[in-house]
């Protein structure tokens, strides 16, 4: 059987099996049950002696996690499948993540207001800003076998899988929502009425931030997760063809350009200007990402990618542990509720002793 048809084949598989799941979480995330995935109590916080102050763990966090974790074993693998170097490899990874993590709440912070929303528009960009900085800090470390452009493309890719399942937990805890369908025009009524997204629950964002709980709103996360997949699965067919430069361009004009639109359909606070911050943030983002594919694609070769080379990248021990830190850490840092609380009432069932 010819390589491109075993491509072709692969992404097709892995289409049919991500679509339940996405279907699934559009038809589940946004009700009142899939919001808060644990509570931890807290010793020193003990109200009588039953009754404890708690802690809520959401599942905007777990899956936040979840697609960190799922973007850096995307990006290992891809790099490894081309015989990248690993620590050039981890080390782009880590100096990408100590900034644009932090960067993600620090920007929201600038532009939104507030000390408790994330924005991955914002760490977009931050990333995009950072990104010659950490090729080359990367191809000095690497003594050889260093390829620019496809380290690129192997970004971009985790980039979009990551925020395809992001926008998963945005459906869990009820921010980053669409307008009103009554608030739209006919066309917009007519492309998005049967797919509209209907939050549960007083503790959703849109019902205490815009008391639109209930509403029928434009599905923005759903689109949105639609479309990062399926630039995924496109970039990645570019990428195994060893199309590194146009996989590079595609994910992010394609990703950025929906965020442009996409802002036009927030009804959340995006900022007081009518071109919002993130709107120009996504538009530099694609200058100075193009500039950089362009710089790095002169004189580099195209190596074939390998996916037993890059199961192996992807198998050692070490690194699955340090995704599996990373996971937890993203969980610790994005996923404990800062504006809600619990009360957890402890006893004991004597009857069933």
């Amino acid at each position: 059987m010819p390589n491109w048809l075993n491509i072709e084949l692969g992404l097709t598989l892995v289409a049919l099996c991500a679509w339940p799941v996405f279907l699934w979480c559009f038809r589940n995330l946004p009700n009142e049950r899939w919001q808060f995935a644990a509570i931890l109590p807290s010793p020193n916080r003990q109200q009588t002696d039953h009754d404890w102050i708690g802690t809520n763990i959401t599942f905007y966090g777990v899956i936040s996690a979840l697609a960190y974790a799922a973007a850096t074993a995307t990006f290992v693998f891809l790099c490894g499948s081309m015989g990248q170097p690993l620590w050039p490899t981890l080390a782009f990874i880590c100096l990408m993540l100590a900034v644009c993590t932090p960067a993600s709440k620090l920007i929201a912070h600038w532009v939104e207001g507030g000390n408790v929303n994330f924005t991955i528009g914002g760490a977009t960009f931050a990333g995009a800003l950072l990104l010659p900085i950490a090729l080359f800090l990367s191809a000095r470390i690497a003594a050889d076998g260093f390829n620019a452009i496809a380290l690129i493309a192997a970004a971009g890719l985790a980039f979009v899988l990551g925020e395809a399942i992001g926008r998963f937990g945005c459906l869990s805890f009820g921010c980053c929502y669409g307008r009103r369908l009554s608030d739209v025009g006919p066309l917009q009524r007519a492309l998005y009425g049967r797919t509209a997204t209907t939050y549960r629950g007083p503790l959703k964002k849109i019902s205490y931030v815009s008391n639109m709980e209930n509403t029928p709103v434009v599905p923005v996360q759903s689109i949105a997760s639609v479309v990062l997949f399926v630039l995924f699965l496109l970039g990645l067919w570019l990428f195994w063809r060893q199309n590194f430069a146009a996989c590079a361009l595609l994910v992010i004009w394609g990703s950025q350009s929906w965020r442009v639109y996409s802002e036009t359909l927030r009804a959340d606070y995006r900022g007081g200007s009518r071109v919002s911050a993130y709107q120009w943030m996504a538009l530099a983002t694609c200058v100075i990402t193009t500039v950089t594919v362009l710089t790095a694609s002169i004189g580099e070769s195209s190596v074939a990618p390998s996916s037993v080379a890059g199961w192996a990248s992807l198998g050692r021990v070490d690194v699955l542990i340090a995704i599996q830190g990373l996971a937890a850490g993203i969980v610790w840092f994005m996923g404990r509720s800062q504006v809600t609380g619990a009360l957890v009432n402890l006893r004991l069932y004597r009857e069933r002793l």
